[in-house]
């Protein structure tokens, strides 16, 4: 079990976005969304250094969490990201299909991977208990934050 911190760790030398299983949470997770149909999203680099960089985080500290190691659009920013993410996370889980079962029951992380999010990325962590931490990031490349097109515009106040 240790070996697939180990071999992610390694993933940096042999390319993260080749990693098994990897490529196996985007897979399921590209499945999910052509059930629904929705368009496939495409794997990120600098979404996977910083999902991969959270789940290790989680798996060194023991601890499942969105906020603990920076929000996940500042970790999204660290990795060179540009533009906004949403964030799935979970520990316990020993494959990328128990995950994605877990959070296509849950309506929030449902929401997550259905959205309108054009690029994602994966990691997975093991601590040395043998517990898997898994964190998927959703991402909307550009300065999504400052975009206000889909607001509507407010309504004046009357002067009393």
């Amino acid at each position: 079990m240790l070996a697939l911190c180990l071999t992610l760790a390694a993933a940096a030398e042999i390319d993260i976005l080749q990693h098994p299983t990897i490529l196996e949470m985007l897979r399921v997770n590209n499945f999910l969304r052509r059930s629904v149909g929705k368009r496939e999203h495409q794997l990120s680099r600098e979404l996977t250094n910083a999902a991969q960089d959270h789940a290790r985080f989680m798996a060194r500290s023991s601890l499942l969490s969105h906020y603990a190691n920076g929000n996940p659009n500042y970790r999204a920013a660290k990795y060179d990201y540009v533009g906004s993410v949403r964030e799935n996370i979970a520990c316990g889980l020993d494959t990328p299909q128990g995950c994605f079962y877990l959070w296509h029951a849950s309506k929030a992380h449902w929401a997550a991977i259905c959205s309108n999010a054009q690029d994602v990325g994966f990691g997975v962590a093991e601590n040395s208990a043998g517990r898997k931490y898994w964190c998927a990031l959703y991402g909307y490349p550009g300065n999504q934050i400052l975009n206000y097109r889909h607001v509507p515009e407010k309504r004046r106040r009357r002067k009393r």
